[in-house]
């Protein structure tokens, strides 16, 4: 989603003709269409694998993604080591910014 601090969000905005509340659907609106999105980066390489991606032509306001989870599985071993699992790959990502630890 566009901020509204960014300059070009008011142009871009009037030309909205979808939102959704993930990235899961987002394929599937797209195929066999003229639409287009803006998405994370790290989609590229995932669910948009087989759609044509160029940069933005502006800077884009970074997104925060988050990684939550019960408090009951806080101290969990195994959800210890998949949330560790997940944080190193997403460390491997080019361009992905992460802060850790995520605890």
């Amino acid at each position: 989603m566009l901020a509204k601090q960014d300059p070009i969000a008011p142009d871009i905005e009037k030309h909205v003709i979808l939102r959704t509340a993930d990235f899961a659907g987002v394929a599937s609106f797209l195929r066999g269409s003229k639409l287009l999105t803006i998405m994370p980066t790290l989609m590229k390489g995932s669910t948009l694998a087989d759609f044509e991606h160029a940069p933005l032509p502006y800077p884009a306001t970074p997104l925060t993604m988050y990684m939550l989870w019960h408090q009951r599985y806080q101290n969990d071993v195994t959800h210890q080591w998949l949330r560790q699992q997940l944080q190193d790959a997403l460390a491997d990502l080019e361009g992905a910014y992460i802060k850790l630890p995520l605890v």
